[in-house]
């Protein structure tokens, strides 16, 4: 929904004399106004890969993802929810700089396909393939594994889960072969 819409429904209900809340029993204020309008938990935003990898990223390994409830069941592969496809996590290195200053440069990107996605050959002998991804989504999530029982500070933090549809050879590289 564009902003232009979300004015339009806003002052629609104003027309009508639905007036914004809060919540049950509290007022709304200028900067904040609820009509029962909520962002979903599974929202994807759709972005770029040079949005999340500025300066590339390198293969680093491919493994499928475990779905922990069918686990022991023989096929414990993880399936994607919209379409069944099975979920594969692709490892690589993200080579902006700044990307090493407070966590890991490793990524894990997730793939949903029926077969398991194979990295671009390396142009470079003994260095892993420089790779890209298509159909880029980003999921808001709250990573709360810091938080420990009942500490006063809880140390979570909000996190991304990167989605792709493939893993393809960078463009650059195609134009220049």
């Amino acid at each position: 929904m564009t902003m232009r819409e979300t004015a339009s429904i806003i002052e629609l209900r104003r027309e009508a004399g639905d007036e914004p809340s809060q919540g049950p029993g509290k007022p709304a204020d200028s900067t904040r106004e609820v009509w029962g309008m909520a962002v979903p938990n599974s929202i994807k935003i759709p972005v770029s890969f040079d949005f999340v990898f500025p300066r590339g990223a390198l293969f680093l390994g491919v493994e499928p993802v475990t779905d922990f409830d069918k686990r022991g069941q023989g096929d414990d592969q993880a399936r994607d929810k919209d379409t069944g496809e099975r979920l594969w996590v692709v490892r690589v290195m993200d080579l902006d700089p700044e990307a090493g200053k407070f966590t890991t440069k490793e990524v894990k990107v997730k793939i949903a396909a029926p077969q398991q996605p194979v990295p671009p050959e390396s142009r470079v002998p003994g260095y892993p393939p420089a790779v890209e991804f298509t159909d880029v989504t980003l999921t808001p999530y709250v990573d709360s594994q810091r938080c420990k029982g009942n500490a006063p500070k809880c140390k979570a933090r909000q996190a991304w889960s990167i989605r792709a549809g493939a893993m393809t050879e960078p463009a650059a590289i195609q134009q220049a072969a």
